[in-house]
């Protein structure tokens, strides 16, 4: 006998998830060389566009 999926909320889950991985409220600069294990607190951008043209084979480009 198939058994049925028990699927929660999605705002039960959002809450938990909220609930779960509160933000640090606070952030700081250093270097990349010292950012090992920690998390972004915005986008990094690069400076650079690497590679500098779509040279991709077979991705669609």
């Amino acid at each position: 006998m198939r058994q049925r999926l028990n699927l929660a909320r999605f705002a039960d889950v959002q809450e938990l998830l909220h609930s779960a991985f509160q933000a640090a409220g606070r952030s700081s600069r250093i270097p990349v060389a010292d950012a090992a294990g920690r998390v972004t607190a915005a986008p990094v951008y690069s400076p650079l566009t690497i590679p500098a043209t779509d040279i991709a084979a077979r991705d669609g480009f």
